[in-house]
């Protein structure tokens, strides 16, 4: 099986990056509200000025959540 099988989203926007790289620079960051993901237990903010909330869960990124689900809990 190839990775392009194995693939399932795409890169986020270069300028929503360059926000979350911003955010973190000046410390907006360590002020927001983090979400937690289930599996793994990573960190992620569940805010971030000039990003869609919807992107910075990495589960919202898989638009079966069920697979996802399953995924990570093989993965880990």
């Amino acid at each position: 099986m190839g990775w392009r099988k194995l693939w399932v989203g795409s890169r986020i926007k270069l300028s929503y990056t360059r926000a979350l790289i911003i955010a973190a620079l000046n410390g907006e960051l360590d002020k927001a509200e983090m979400g937690t993901t289930y599996f793994f237990g990573f960190k992620f903010p569940k805010t971030c000025k000039d990003v869609p909330t919807e992107i910075l869960d990495p589960r919202n990124s898989w638009s079966d959540k069920t697979a996802y689900d399953a995924k990570a809990k093989k993965l880990s």
